[in-house]
């Protein structure tokens, strides 16, 4: 017979000891003064994690949503130029990168127009979306297929920024290069990329109605970003999503479409709040990214000197992203683009 208070062993069940009898105690608070506080104390005292702690927690937690659809594109666009929107693309893969890592993110500039993302990350790769369209080309006339270029082989037309687990497909600089990408051509690439890299983020150009940013936003993108600066932005912003209403549908929309409201500064003229109203109730999510010192002359993007209030808001748009990947697919995307990630 067993003394008492000893283990009574059942057939099935694993002895685990008392521990499990024990209320175990809260979550230990890792930033703050809360931290500061459970060090000191060597944990006698243990305040628990703050509100800015629980909520980065919770927004790094969405930027990390599993994808329901390999590849899952995303478009930063604008009807409008210099809003910000090669910046929006490159701060929100910045923090993809940085989260979702080991799987990279590639940025793509399907902009017809100069591209800006070489000097806005400084690389220098001197080829470009147009270099690859004519190494495809030339790989077909020698009788090769397309489909088996290997990840490996792609690297070479790419810029890659480790620290940031983010990869560039630059756009060409020349004018007469970027007037002879055809729609075919952007296609083509696309598929390519979509067999190697399972996040994309498109950088369009501002001529909605052109080949190769209508096919974008009409046919790849599972997910779109307008970005918006200023009262006639917001106009610009409000046709956009009118076309986009047209072509995908409300619900589509509704859950597929974040607004961007750029450089939102408290001390200006124009309610954001009021631009905030408009749209909310026609789109997944509005972000504000506050007015920033080191973006406002529109140079090279380093994250590190962006403010706190900043980061923040780029995290937060990053999670409203990310927390479009639990819808899977665009029903409305080309089905050529979907092959088998390799």
């Amino acid at each position: 017979m067993p003394l008492p208070g000893s283990p009574v062993r059942k057939a099935g069940l694993e002895w685990t000891g008392r521990e499990e009898w024990l209320r175990q105690g809260g979550k230990r608070a890792r930033r703050g003064w809360q931290a500061s506080v459970h060090n000191l104390t060597g944990g006698r005292v243990s305040p628990s994690p703050g509100r800015l702690e629980v909520e980065l927690e919770r927004l790094e937690a969405e930027v990390r949503t599993a994808s329901m659809a390999r590849p899952f594109s995303t478009a930063s666009t604008s009807p409008k130029g210099g809003v910000g929107k090669t910046t929006t693309a490159v701060a929100v893969g910045t923090v993809l990168g940085r989260l979702r890592s080991p799987e990279p993110v590639l940025l793509v500039e399907t902009n017809p127009h100069l591209g800006t993302s070489q000097f806005r990350l400084r690389i220098s790769n001197p080829l470009s979306i147009y270099d690859l369209v004519g190494w495809m080309d030339e790989i077909v006339r020698a009788g090769g297929r397309e489909d088996a270029i290997s990840s490996n082989q792609l690297e070479g037309f790419l810029s890659s920024i480790p620290e940031r687990n983010l990869k560039v497909l630059s756009a060409p600089s020349e004018a007469h290069l970027r007037e002879a990408m055809t729609r075919e051509d952007l296609r083509r690439v696309l598929r390519l990329l979509c067999r190697h890299f399972p996040t994309l983020l498109l950088d369009t150009g501002t001529d909605i109605l052109q080949p190769s940013a209508s096919y974008v936003l009409e046919a790849v993108a599972d997910q779109i970003l307008i970005v918006v600066n200023g009262a006639d932005g917001a106009h610009h912003a409000r046709v956009l999503l009118n076309r986009l209403l047209q072509v995908h549908g409300v619900a589509w929309v509704q859950q597929r479409t974040i607004i961007v409201l750029n450089e939102v500064d408290d001390r200006g003229l124009l309610d954001m709040n009021a631009v905030r109203r408009t749209f909310e109730p026609h789109v997944a999510a509005v972000c504000g990214i506050a007015w920033d010192r080191h973006l406002q002359p529109g140079g090279q993007f380093d994250p590190a000197l962006l403010s706190e209030r900043t980061r923040m808001d780029f995290l937060r748009l990053a999670a409203a992203v990310g927390r479009g990947y639990a819808l899977g697919g665009s029903p409305r995307v080309d089905p050529w683009l979907r092959p088998r990630v390799s």
